[in-house]
């Protein structure tokens, strides 16, 4: 498959990579986490797991409308 420039912008509705990254500071701190886009490097950062859940249900959540 090719892409195009563009296309590479443009979110995939089937299929999405990313780095994560994983990491705790101290044993009662919450761990953290950020993902990079390894096409664009543009990158996300979470104070805590559940916003990295509520990130990932909120990209790959079908459109419903």
């Amino acid at each position: 498959m090719t892409l195009n420039p563009t296309d590479e912008k443009r979110p995939l509705s089937n299929y999405q990579a990313y780095m994560l990254r994983l990491w705790h500071e101290g044993d009662d701190l919450p761990w953290r986490a950020s993902l990079q886009n390894p096409h664009t490097g543009e990158q996300q950062h979470f104070a805590a797991l559940t916003h990295l859940f509520a990130y990932l249900e909120q990209q790959t959540r079908r459109d419903e409308g």
